[in-house]
């Protein structure tokens, strides 16, 4: 087919083959938050997720590919998608659901009650936070994903794509102590 009659999607909308593919905003957000007390202990649990929506995973798309070598792919490019001998495309195949639960912080805590003339109490404690992400979603974290449908692109990212650039969140732990005067 000669290039000129190629259809043009983006300024050709009467002779157009573009499609609705995936919802790329949350149908549901859900956070749960509680807190759990027994003699001097306590348990303070958060979790929070997104549910019903769509992501197209650039990283499967870019990587999970064999065409693209010698440059480094996926394992995915040899099992999963062997099939694939294709150029890189957008296409459906890669639009995963981005639905997940994280367990954002979990903290344990005991307290000693002292009732002194200076010291009432003291608390000791442990905090973890970023702990798990439950999902089906194959690329990384889906809680970096644009999906507030604020427009197309903010800070050079779009709604529904995974951007392949943030780093992994990081686990963390924390020690404290609070002292009761």
């Amino acid at each position: 087919m000669p290039f000129d009659q190629i259809n043009d999607s983006r300024t050709d909308l009467e002779n157009t083959d573009l499609a609705v593919i995936g919802n790329a905003i949350p149908k549901f957000y859900a956070s749960w938050n509680n807190t759990i007390t027994y003699k001097n202990f306590d348990l303070r649990v958060f979790f929070r997720g997104r549910f019903g929506y769509d992501v197209l995973n650039t990283t499967e798309l870019s990587y999970g590919n064999r065409v693209a070598l010698p440059n480094n792919v996926l394992e995915s490019a040899f099992t999963k998608h062997e099939a694939l001998s294709d150029t890189y495309m957008y296409s459906d195949y890669y639009i995963e659901s981005g639905s997940f639960v994280k367990l954002d912080e979990v903290t344990l805590g005991y307290t000693f009650k002292l009732n002194t003339a200076k010291l009432r109490n003291f608390r000791i404690y442990v905090t973890g936070q970023n702990l798990a992400t439950f999902t089906s979603y194959s690329g990384a974290d889906p809680d970096f994903i644009l999906d507030n449908g604020f427009g197309n692109e903010i800070n050079g990212r779009r709604l529904g794509l995974d951007p392949r650039d943030p780093y992994p969140s990081t686990r963390s732990f924390l020690v404290g102590l609070n002292i009761g005067f």
